[in-house]
């Protein structure tokens, strides 16, 4: 089977053909998060942002692929957020193990825009992985303001298309490909984020 990247599921449904298929690709996502031991390590830090990737997982593994990459979004802001605010505030580390936290909670009343230049200046991102998080977060945006770019797209088309083709109107939906793209980059940097964050808090 491919990776059916054409798939596109739109409202409840009963589980479809490939959903076993798409169980095996999330479990290849989250080993991908877990792979390190600093995740196990900085769990009371990154607790959140590692259950919303879950509830990401949850979401493309029952077909809500433009669920799932709003909510990869969530989580790597979240991660950024807590990170920065356990760096900011202090933690206690034994052999590398988080095991007390004091967040800097007025770090939760930034824009992310702070929030990033703060990761940088505090070594918790290079400029490779800050571009990556842009990408993610683009891809986000795309999805979480779908209506804007969707109509942009239908007011290109011939008028007759837009008033005779329902289907142009239901175009552009994220398919299962999109979502897991989505789902292994988020793993991949959320996972280099937590180690830099491991090293920056416990050194």
């Amino acid at each position: 089977m491919s990776g059916g990247d054409e798939i596109v599921l739109i409202g409840p449904s009963m589980c479809d053909d490939t959903r076993n298929f798409r169980e095996g690709l999330l479990k290849r996502a989250w080993q991908i998060l877990i792979s390190s031991g600093d995740v196990a390590n900085m769990h009371l830090v990154v607790g959140l942002s590692l259950d919303l990737f879950r509830k990401a997982l949850s979401c493309y593994q029952n077909g809500a692929f433009m669920a799932s990459i709003l909510i990869c979004g969530v989580a790597l802001e979240t991660l950024l957020y807590d990170l920065v605010s356990a760096v900011k505030g202090g933690v206690k580390c034994e052999r590398g193990h988080v095991w007390s936290i004091e967040p800097d909670y007025d770090i939760y009343e930034k824009g992310f825009g702070y929030i990033i230049g703060e990761a940088r200046r505090l070594g918790l991102l290079d400029g490779g992985l800050e571009n990556e998080i842009n990408r993610l977060r683009n891809l986000r945006n795309i999805v979480a303001h779908y209506a804007q770019r969707r109509w942009k797209q239908v007011l290109s088309q011939p008028k007759q298309g837009i008033e005779h083709s329902p289907s142009i109107l239901r175009g552009g939906w994220a398919n299962d490909g999109d979502a897991y793209k989505v789902l292994e980059n988020t793993a991949s940097i959320m996972k280099d984020l937590i180690e830099k964050a491991r090293i920056v808090l416990c050194r």
